[in-house]
Formats: C-alpha cells, structure tokens, sequence
C-alpha cells in the first residue's frame, strides 16, 4: 500500500519533466497530470527516474513473493518498467 503511493506521487514528479507513456502502460496518454513544480536540474531528474525504479523493482519483489500466477504478469511487467527507467537514466 505504501509503495503504491509512493509509485503515484513518484510519478506525478516524474511526469512535470518527462511523459511517461511510453514506459508506464505501454503508451499512449498518461493517466497523471503533470504537477505545476518542474525539475529542470538533471541530477534531480535523474534521482526521480531512478527512485521510481527502485519503486517498481520493489512492488515487482513484492509480487514474485506472493507466488501467484495471476501476479506474474504483473511481476514481469514491473520489472520491465524498472528496466526501461533505468535505461533512460543510464
């Protein structure tokens, strides 16, 4: 519960700098609006990116440990998240 409100405030911050539709949700228009504080230093921006994966490789743990079947996909889908934001910094 907490990490899902840390991934949406994440993503609010995240989103006044950088549309995330094309790594969240697979494209298309992002359901967050962007907020009215903009990151314009690089090293910051570059901190949310990667706080956001760090968000997602969590929620992705927390899903592979439930051992579902129906959380794998969801499990995959985090962590293939995390791997693009991490890309996009690195």
């Amino acid at each position: 519960e907490n990490l899902e409100t840390a991934r949406s405030i994440v993503t609010k911050l995240v989103e006044s700098f950088h549309p995330l539709g094309d790594i969240v949700g697979g494209g298309g228009k992002s359901e967050y609006t962007p907020t009215t504080t903009t990151y314009t230093n690089p090293t910051e921006q570059s901190d949310l990116l990667l706080d956001l994966a760090q968000i997602h490789t969590r929620l992705g743990d927390l899903q592979r440990g439930n051992n579902s079947v129906a959380n794998t996909s969801d499990c995959i889908s985090d962590y293939t998240t995390a791997l693009k934001l991490r890309t996009k910094v690195l």
